[in-house]
């Protein structure tokens, strides 16, 4: 997944640059890694108010993250980010390539830096075309597909959908062969995904190796007195069967069950 992947970039950088990195799991209110002696962190994913950013800075340490820090009193913290605008235009041309026009946005209920980036980059290239668009958010706890089965149940079904995360994704694919729509022919589907490319899906990957790279090469700047500006990281298509060219009509695709995580 995306964290293993983006770890893995940063301790090779890390290792490169004559560093020690050491990864743990955490997430808001998790405060192990205050009984590690470090000189910097890097948050990954971090949220409002994020209390392991927060005490960085309050203990005088070096840290940068992945993604922007929402909270105000982050703002000048050094950033890696996955260049969402140019990733949400990337898949929003291929799938008009494909003769998509009115393309759905099945999302989750996260706050964070890349589900809003990701919903605002899709809203304005949809308006700069005066393309209708259609956000069906998950609420918290709810499986994706209750969420997809709504958005292809609309009065005007989207021609295609672009989910945030791949099992979103897969509950599309559900979804659509329940009401017998064959994808691609009768819908178009995208997802973002940072794994191996899917069989069934065309992925929108954020580039985790090359950001957690990204994310030392900061943190070591500031270690050294630096004030680095946030940096981009473009996202890359990988196509699958989901968007293929000549699909047929008429037939749905059977696909395994979505996952639940």
């Amino acid at each position: 997944g995306y964290g293993g992947a983006l770890a893995a970039g940063a301790v090779a950088e890390a290792v490169d640059r004559g560093h020690a990195l050491v990864v743990m799991p955490g997430g808001p209110g998790d405060d192990r890694w205050t009984g590690v002696p470090v000189d910097g962190l890097i948050v990954v994913a971090p949220v409002m108010g994020d209390p392991a950013v927060t005490e960085a800075r309050r203990r005088g340490l070096a840290v940068v993250t992945d993604g922007r820090p929402p909270a105000p009193e982050h703002s000048r913290v050094p950033y890696a980010h996955s260049d969402m605008e140019q990733g949400v235009r990337l898949v929003m041309e291929h799938l008009a390539e494909r003769g998509a026009r009115r393309v759905g946005l099945l999302t989750g209920p996260s706050s964070d830096a890349y589900t809003r980036d990701s919903e605002h980059a899709y809203v304005r290239w949809c308006a700069g075309r005066a393309w209708p668009a259609t956000v069906e958010r998950a609420g918290g706890g709810e499986p994706p597909l209750d969420a997809a089965r709504r958005l292809l149940a609309s009065e005007r079904r989207p021609d295609a959908v672009h989910a945030l995360h791949e099992s979103y994704g897969e509950a599309v694919l559900t979804a659509a062969a329940e009401r017998g729509l064959a994808v691609p022919g009768d819908l178009l589907v995208t997802a973002m995904g940072d794994g191996a490319p899917h069989p069934e899906l065309t992925l929108l990957s954020r580039s985790p190796r090359a950001t957690g790279a990204l994310c030392v090469t900061l943190l070591i700047d500031v270690l050294h007195g630096g004030r680095p500006e946030p940096r981009p990281v473009p996202c890359a298509l990988l196509p699958g069967a989901s968007t293929a060219v000549g699909g047929e009509r008429g037939h749905a695709r059977p696909v395994p069950a979505p996952r639940t995580a």
